[in-house]
């Protein structure tokens, strides 16, 4: 495979796996939202923060990959 192609199947698994993630996130909060106590409070902010560093991944991904590419051709 080429490394165009390499890298639009890369781009491809990533989305579908955050978009697997999203979901996951989505049905969990829904399930912690009906319970109390300690299982709520701790793992709410936990999930949460999966989810807010997994979307910083996927913004910051398309610079990292444009940023290695300017730098090499240097």
């Amino acid at each position: 495979m080429t490394f165009s192609g390499v890298s639009l199947l890369a781009l491809f698994l990533e989305t579908l796996f955050y978009g697997v993630f999203l979901t996951l996130y989505w049905i969990t909060l829904f399930i912690l939202l009906k319970k109390s106590g300690i299982q709520r409070e701790l793992l709410i902010p936990v999930v949460t923060l999966f989810l807010c560093l997994a979307t910083a991944v996927r913004v910051i991904t398309p610079f990292r990959k444009k940023l290695n590419t300017v730098t090499s051709s240097i």
